[in-house]
């Protein structure tokens, strides 16, 4: 086997794997970053999702320079999404949720990532194609600025709370095609909810 090099703690909070590129044999993974803050308080990251590719040079072993948080010097052959809402651990954030599911493709994986923190608390769901990723190697995604050929985003019911602390892919519903299930535990006053998108797409969403 081998290390993966990081250079910073908030690396590697999750991590997601599955079939983004859609190549037989080739597991690609989704790694979940903590947002953090330098020793004066300054804001450095508010969390990022590193996509490492199979083939890549990360997963193949050959990559040299620590895989760090805000940046691809360390994932070259990968994309960073970035521009959540996740301030820190000592700044009160929640961690991002990440999973891999088959959404609007039956051959590539799309990205789920929730993000608790957005809308003051609230939280927000984004998809994220695998098609787009596995297209765009050396690539940043500004969560803020999504685009309908990027993704797309999964907002609230009004009341809200912690929406997306937890995300799952799966047929719920026995229909055939799969639905996302979105977690908020500090909804209804404490008592928690989960929600279900049934065959979401950008349209119904």
């Amino acid at each position: 086997g081998f290390n993966i090099n990081t250079n910073n703690p908030a690396v590697g909070a999750a991590f997601a794997s599955g079939s983004i590129a859609g190549k037989t044999g080739q597991t690609d993974v989704a790694v979940v970053n903590r947002g953090y803050s330098d020793s004066n308080g300054n804001q450095l990251s508010t969390g990022s999702v590193q996509i490492l590719f199979g083939n890549g040079q990360v997963l193949q072993g050959s990559e040299t320079s620590p895989l760090t948080a805000i940046d691809l010097s360390g994932n070259p052959d990968g994309v960073l999404i970035e521009g959540f809402d996740d301030l820190g651990i000592s700044n009160g954030g929640l961690a991002l949720s990440a999973t891999l599911g088959y959404i609007s493709s039956s051959t590539q994986e799309d990205l789920v990532i929730g993000d608790p923190n957005a809308n003051n608390g609230q939280g927000v769901v984004y998809v994220i194609y695998g098609s787009y990723l596995a297209a765009n190697p050396n690539t940043k995604i500004n969560i803020t600025t999504l685009t309908s050929s990027q993704g797309y985003t999964i907002n609230p019911t009004t009341g809200s709370f912690g929406f997306g602390t937890t995300v799952a892919v799966g047929n719920f519903d026995g229909a055939g095609t799969n639905d996302i299930a979105i977690g908020a535990p500090s909804t209804n006053n404490g008592a928690g909810a989960v929600y279900i998108a049934y065959n979401p797409t950008a349209t119904s969403n």
